[in-house]
């Protein structure tokens, strides 16, 4: 817990921790007392970063709330066999070591450095990021739309909750949550219109927007959970030019290849279990398991067996 915030001093798109839950401010209205002895009030707009949920919510001005644990993303950039311990983005480098064979391939090991992913980790374990993971997190949480949702998904399938944890699970929430936002659009939609009828037609804010206002160093992060997953990223600021410049993305998190540690990442986990192929010629089911991860990566995969000799190529036109 690096401090404690006030109320008063909250500020749109501050963090702050809430009875132990993150939440980010998304709108803030000072009220201040008319009468002598009343007390200024600070109404807030908040989002709950576990659960998505947002509320108003007022405190008095003096009230005071901790900074949530945010900046605990570790990012390890050995592969396996490791080559010493993980660094944080604001410490990381982009160094590829590739310690691979040289075309033409014969074979191809993962015993060495495999991959050129990171392999970023939170408190010393991979996560899964991305639409099961939000709505696994809304579902434990007592979420009802969520709940209900899941539910009638389950039901309609015949299968349990356990199911979630699968490439089902993963299709399926992205099905549920598309449904959950197309539910909320209207409700945003008229409060966005509301907002703007009441005379509020800010759009930013600009009080950093001109360089010469920034300071010689600095550091600074932003958070955000993209429609893949969680997002972030980190910069550095020396004699006011980006010294340093580092993202974790959603594919960087499922797409992690085994760390120093032996964990596996996602997508590496999600093949461990049994995987019967009907066509082991055409490994469609594997190809499902990552597609259902959504990858950001290149249109052109190649599928090899373990000699080296390729299954399938797909080029996308």
């Amino acid at each position: 817990m690096a401090g404690l915030i006030e109320a008063i001093s909250i500020k749109r798109k501050t963090f702050f921790e809430f009875e132990g839950a993150p939440y980010v401010c998304l709108d803030v209205e000072v009220s201040k007392p008319t009468a002598r002895g009343g007390q200024t009030l600070v109404r807030l707009k908040m989002r709950n970063l576990l659960t998505r949920a947002v509320f108003d919510k007022t405190f008095k001005a003096g009230e005071k709330f901790g900074e949530p644990d945010l900046v605990k993303v570790p990012a390890s950039f050995q592969y396996a066999g490791g080559d010493g311990v993980g660094l944080h983005p604001w410490e990381g480098e982009t160094k590829p070591v590739y310690t691979g064979p040289t075309p033409p391939y014969q074979t191809l090991s993962d015993r060495e450095k495999y991959t050129w992913m990171k392999a970023p980790r939170y408190e010393g374990r991979p996560m899964q990021v991305g639409p099961l993971a939000r709505m696994l997190v809304a579902y434990g949480s007592g979420h009802a739309e969520a709940r209900d949702l899941v539910g009638a998904a389950l039901g309609k399938l015949g299968v349990g909750p356990a199911a979630l944890f699968s490439t089902l699970g993963r299709t399926a929430a992205r099905g549920i949550e598309t449904v959950l936002l197309a539910r909320r659009m209207e409700v945003w939609f008229g409060q966005l219109i509301e907002r703007i009828k009441s005379g509020d037609t800010r759009t930013f804010d600009g009080s950093k927007w001109e360089p010469a206002t920034w300071p010689g160093s600095a550091e600074g992060y932003g958070y955000l959970d993209a429609p893949r997953g969680a997002l972030g990223h980190w910069v550095q600021i020396t004699d006011q030019k980006i010294s340093r410049y580092q993202c974790v993305v959603p594919s960087t998190w499922n797409c992690s290849p085994r760390d120093g540690q032996g964990q596996l990442g996602p997508y590496e986990a999600a093949l461990t279990d049994n995987h019967p192929l009907l066509r082991p010629e055409e490994p469609l089911e594997i190809l499902r398991t990552i597609h259902s991860f959504d990858p950001c990566m290149s249109c052109g995969v190649h599928v090899l067996d373990a000699t080296g000799a390729p299954i399938v190529e797909v080029k996308v036109q």
